[in-house]
């Protein structure tokens, strides 16, 4: 499922080294229902939580301002928790912007700049949704993952 991976650990396994390279690779992404989105997203969740499952469980703590959320309903909307709201949405507004437009020097960054938090609570359900199972569709079929291999699921 997560071809990549299996490549480059492979590739390491044989005492070679794997690289990211240095070409940005365009892509398009298809138009999709609300449905296909998730569907989509979940699937590539769950092959990269089977790849490699303890990394997926850290990325728990790159969800900085839903943190930053959560501390400022903790404290009750307090001054201190305010700031850090602030700080951590910013960051992770000018993270989008600079990997956007310096990164892969896309020209349409500044005007779904607002939508980048609806798609990071998306990603904390998807986050969520990829443990509680281990089947996936892929190209209209319904497949169990593990250990990096597809089987139809029954």
């Amino acid at each position: 499922m997560a071809d990549d991976y299996e490549l480059g650990k492979r590739i390491v396994a044989l005492g070679r080294e794997a690289r990211i390279s240095e070409v940005v690779v365009e892509t398009f992404v298809p138009p999709y229902t609300l449905r296909q989105y998730f569907a989509h997203q979940l699937r590539w969740a769950r092959g990269v939580r089977d790849a490699r499952p303890g990394g997926y469980v850290g990325l728990l703590f790159t969800f900085g301002w839903q943190w930053a959320a959560l501390a400022l309903i903790a404290s009750a909307g307090a001054d201190w928790a305010w700031g850090l709201a602030a700080i951590a949405v910013f960051l992770r507004l000018m993270n989008a912007w600079v990997v956007g437009t310096g990164a892969l020097n896309d020209r349409q960054v500044m005007r779904f700049l607002p939508l980048i938090p609806l798609r990071d609570i998306a990603g904390i359900l998807i986050w969520l949704a990829s443990f509680a199972g281990n089947t996936i569709t892929w190209r209209g079929e319904r497949y169990r993952l593990k250990h990096g291999k597809l089987s139809p699921a029954t």
